[in-house]
């Protein structure tokens, strides 16, 4: 997504509001330019924070039980 993309922006409002990650490699994923936004965010008045916690490393049983539970409710399961 481009740094200066309406949606970003929308109802955000300098000095009152900032954007919170999870990690700077998210932001990085999600964003064009990560520099770019932080100077778009700079110059709006807008801070840009990050969690700053380890992200989870997922080991295959963690996966699979990760894959099972986002899969269950596009396989017919009801919850029960």
């Amino acid at each position: 997504m481009r740094p200066d993309h309406c949606v970003l922006w929308d109802g955000v409002r300098p000095g009152a509001d900032l954007f919170v990650a999870p990690s700077t490699r998210v932001l990085e994923r999600a964003l064009a330019s990560l520099e770019e936004f932080t100077a778009e965010c700079a110059r709006r008045g807008v801070r840009v924070e990050t969690v700053g916690r380890a992200e989870p490393s997922y080991d295959a049983a963690m996966k699979t039980r990760v894959h099972r539970r986002l899969s269950m409710p596009t396989a017919g399961y009801d919850g029960l």
